[in-house]
């Protein structure tokens, strides 16, 4: 798990750095998600090259942007364009990241690095430079696999979770790309067998995103169950154990 502080610390160094795509993701040129790109190679882990796969596949509670209480330090943020003719088929409906809520181009991104005073870092011509006002920047969402909280010293961040896959019939459970019913199913782990340990990134819905081997995926929610059995507590309730205890650590502090 990626610190948030470490990530910005990242995005900070390449203020003034010149703006070249393809970049080399370094001071001889730096494109917006080769920002990205940069800061999680430097902390031992990627993500993808391209802001349109960012957002549908690296990102979650992705929302629109309506004021500075949607932002928090260590978001992505993204402008957007009505541009569908001009989108890659995986992105389009039946490709392999199409999501109907994220309808459109979104070709530009950044990282917000403090909302009070807002500051949002972003590679762009002719540098990457700072933005002090929302402007144009549509939507927002936490970057998986990267810490956002820190209260009385816990780290809580999705991803702490331990599950393994269960089914009251079959062996094995479908592994998908994506949050719904007939997506395409991961090229690696196509089927999860029954006892396989996950590690829960975040929920969706009826659905989980959870990494098996390095390799993220989704599967439904309840075909999970907490690996520490003997809590006695299937997932869902674990999840709502944790939720419940961090709202309390909210309320008084």
């Amino acid at each position: 798990m990626i610190p948030r502080d470490n990530l910005i610390r990242h995005f900070e160094e390449i203020v003034g750095w010149p703006y070249r795509s393809p970049g080399s993701n370094d001071r001889n040129g730096i494109d917006c998600s080769g920002a990205f790109v940069r800061a999680f190679r430097l902390e031992g882990s990627g993500i993808y090259h391209g802001s349109n796969r960012i957002i549908r596949a690296h990102c979650r509670d992705v929302r629109r942007i309506t004021s500075v209480s949607d932002l928090e330090p260590g978001m992505a943020v993204f402008k957007g364009r009505e541009n569908v003719f001009g989108l890659a088929s995986a992105y389009k409906p039946g490709g392999a990241f199409y999501n109907p809520a994220l309808p459109l181009d979104y070709y530009h991104t950044g990282l917000v690095a403090s909302v009070t005073p807002l500051r949002i870092i972003h590679a762009t011509t002719p540098a990457a430079k700072v933005d002090t006002a929302i402007g144009k920047w549509l939507m927002a969402g936490y970057l998986l696999g990267v810490g956002y909280e820190q209260r009385e010293g816990i780290n809580f961040m999705p991803g702490n979770i331990e599950a393994v896959i269960t089914a009251k019939s079959g062996g094995t459970v479908n592994f998908r790309q994506l949050p719904r019913d007939g997506a395409a199913l991961v090229r690696q782990f196509p089927r999860l067998p029954l006892g396989t340990q996950v590690n829960v990134l975040e929920r969706a819905g009826l659905w989980s995103k959870v990494s098996h081997n390095g390799v993220q995926g989704y599967v439904k929610s309840e075909f999970l169950k907490a690996a520490n059995t003997d809590a006695g507590l299937n997932l869902e309730d674990r999840i709502a154990s944790l939720e419940a205890r961090v709202l309390a650590l909210e309320t008084n502090r």
